[in-house]
C-alpha cells in the first residue's frame, strides 16, 4: 500500500513540475512581448517599481500559503534575472570599456591611428624595483605553484598596511577575480545592490554567478551622494552584499564620512556584508577611509594595477575582517586556477616599498588639465575626488553616447560611453592615463563634436 502511494506521489510532483514549466514558458512568452514594447518606447530593461510590486505580492502570497518567504523570493529572483536577460535580447545594451577597446584595437591593426582615452590602463612604466624582482624570482626559480591563497610574505606585508592577520587576506590575480569570488559567495537568486554608476565587471560577475542585482541610481545634480533613504527601501529579505566603490569609477566621487557611517549602520541592520572595492584609493585627493576602518562586516579589494601602474602583472588582494570568508574564497580560487603566479607575487611583494604617490601626483595633474579643457566644452561633471576619469555629461538634446563612442572611433579618439555605467545616455567617460600631449590630442578631436 505504502509503495503506490508513493508511486502515486510521485506522479502528482511530475504533473505538478511539468505544470509549472508550462506556466513558466507562458510567463517567458509574454516577458518577451514585454521587452518588444519597452524597446519600442524607448524604456529600460529594469523597472523597480514593477519588480518592488510583484516582490510585495510574492511576499503576501507566499505567507498567506505557508510557504517559506526566502525560498519564495529565490525563485522570484531568478525569474526576474531570466526576465531581464529575454528583455536584454530586445532592447540595446550598454557598451563596455572593453567591447570599445576591442573595436579601436582593430581599427589600429588596420593602420589607423586611435588616440586611447576609454581604458583605465596609466601608460606609465611600473617602479624598477618591481621589474627586477620579477627578474630575481625567474633566477632564483620562484616560478612554481603556490598556496592558493598567495605566498606568506606578501601576505604578511600586506597584513602590516591593513593591520590585520594573513589569514584575513589572499592574493588574487587582479581586482576583478576578487569581485568575483566575493561576489560568488552568495547563493543563487540572492540580490546584491550596485550604486550606479558603476563599474560594469560587477553586474557581470553578479549574472555568471546567477546573483541577481538592485541598483541605485546616483546623479550629478546631487553631486552623485547616495540617497540613503532609497538605498533603506530597497534592501529586501533577499538582499545579502552591498557594493560600494570610492573612489568611484567613473566619477571620482568619495563620499564622505557621515554618508558612509549611514551606509554601515544600514548593512548591519540589514545583516548586510559590505563588498568595498578600493583599487583607487591610492588615487585619493581628499580624505578617504577604508572599510576596515568602519564596525561592519566587509570584503575589502585592492590591487596593485593602478597604484604601481602593473596591469599586466595580475596581482591583487582581498581582505575581509572575517577570516572564514577569505576561507571560502581561497576555496573557489583554488578550484578555478590554483595560484597566482609565483613572479609576480615577489614583484608585487617589491612594489610595497614604493611610494606609489608618484602616480598619483601624475594622475592628479592630468586630471586638472582634463577639467580645465572640458570647462570650456559644452559638458558639465563633477572634479573627481581622486581616480583617473572624469564623467562627462553632454548638454544636447538627443545625445546618444554609445552612438558618438563609434563615430569618435572613426575619428581616431575611442571614448567610453555612460551607458557602460548605467543609465547615463548622455554620459561620456574620459580617461586620464595618458601623456597630456596625448589627452590634448584627443581632446581636440572631442571638442569639434560637442560644442
Amino acid at each position: 500500500m505504502s509503495k503506490d502511494k508513493l508511486e502515486e506521489n510521485r506522479k502528482m510532483v511530475r504533473s505538478i513540475t511539468l505544470s509549472i514549466m508550462d506556466l513558466v514558458k507562458q510567463r517567458m512568452d509574454l516577458v518577451k512581448q514585454i521587452g518588444e514594447i519597452k524597446q519600442r518606447l524607448g524604456l529600460d530593461v529594469i523597472d523597480k517599481q514593477a519588480e518592488d510590486e510583484l516582490r510585495a505580492n510574492v511576499i503576501e502570497f507566499s505567507k498567506s500559503k505557508g510557504l517559506d518567504t526566502n525560498f519564495a523570493l529565490r525563485l522570484l529572483s531568478i525569474l526576474v534575472d531570466e526576465s531581464r536577460k529575454i528583455q536584454s535580447k530586445s532592447i540595446k545594451n550598454g557598451v563596455t570599456p572593453t567591447q570599445i577597446f576591442t573595436k579601436a584595437k582593430e581599427l589600429e591593426e588596420q593602420g589607423r591611428k586611435i588616440i586611447h582615452l576609454e581604458v583605465g590602463e596609466p601608460d606609465l612604466d611600473p617602479p624598477n624595483i618591481v621589474k627586477e624582482a620579477m627578474i630575481e624570482a625567474i633566477d632564483k626559480k620562484r616560478y612554481r605553484y603556490t598556496e592558493p591563497a598567495g605566498i606568506k610574505e606578501l601576505r604578511d606585508a600586506i597584513k602590516e598596511h591593513l593591520n590585520l592577520e594573513h589569514n584575513n587576506i589572499m592574493i588574487t590575480p587582479g581586482g576583478r577575480f576578487g569581485v568575483y569570488l566575493a561576489i560568488s559567495l552568495l547563493n543563487e537568486g540572492e540580490e546584491v545592490i550596485v550604486i550606479d554608476p558603476s563599474w560594469p565587471a560587477y553586474k557581470d560577475c553578479a549574472k555568471l554567478a546567477n546573483v541577481n542585482t538592485r541598483v541605485i541610481s546616483t546623479d550629478l545634480d546631487n553631486n552623485w551622494n547616495v540617497d540613503i533613504e532609497e538605498l533603506h527601501n530597497a534592501i529586501n529579505d533577499n538582499t545579502k552584499m552591498l557594493i560600494l566603490n570610492y573612489p568611484n569609477n567613473p566619477t571620482g566621487k568619495i563620499l564622505d564620512d557621515n554618508t558612509i557611517r549611514s551606509i554601515v549602520e544600514i548593512a548591519k541592520d540589514n545583516n548586510l556584508l559590505i563588498l568595498s572595492d578600493e583599487v583607487y584609493s591610492y588615487y585619493s585627493f581628499k580624505e578617504f577611509t577604508s572599510i576596515k576602518d568602519y564596525d561592519v562586516d566587509y570584503i575589502l579589494i585592492s590591487s596593485f594595477s593602478k597604484a604601481y601602474s602593473m596591469t599586466g602583472f595580475r596581482v591583487g588582494f582581498a581582505a575581509s575582517n572575517k577570516p572564514d570568508i577569505i576561507k571560502r574564497m581561497v576555496k573557489h580560487q583554488a578550484v578555478a586556477l590554483t595560484s597566482v603566479a609565483e613572479p609576480m607575487q615577489y614583484a608585487a611583494l617589491k612594489a610595497l616599498n614604493e611610494d606609489h604617490n608618484i602616480y598619483a601626483n601624475i594622475m592628479r595633474e592630468r586630471l586638472a588639465f582634463l577639467a580645465k579643457r572640458l570647462e570650456d566644452m559644452n559638458l558639465s561633471f563633477y572634479k573627481p575626488d581622486g581616480g583617473m576619469y572624469i564623467f562627462v555629461r553632454v548638454n544636447k538634446d538627443g545625445f546618444d553616447a554609445q552612438e558618438f563612442a563609434y563615430k569618435m572611433l572613426e575619428e581616431g579618439l575611442a571614448i567610453t560611453p555612460g551607458t557602460a555605467f548605467g543609465d547615463y545616455k548622455n554620459y561620456l567617460r574620459i580617461s586620464a592615463c595618458n601623456d597630456i600631449n596625448v589627452l590634448e590630442e584627443g581632446l581636440n578631436i572631442l571638442e569639434r563634436f560637442v560644442r
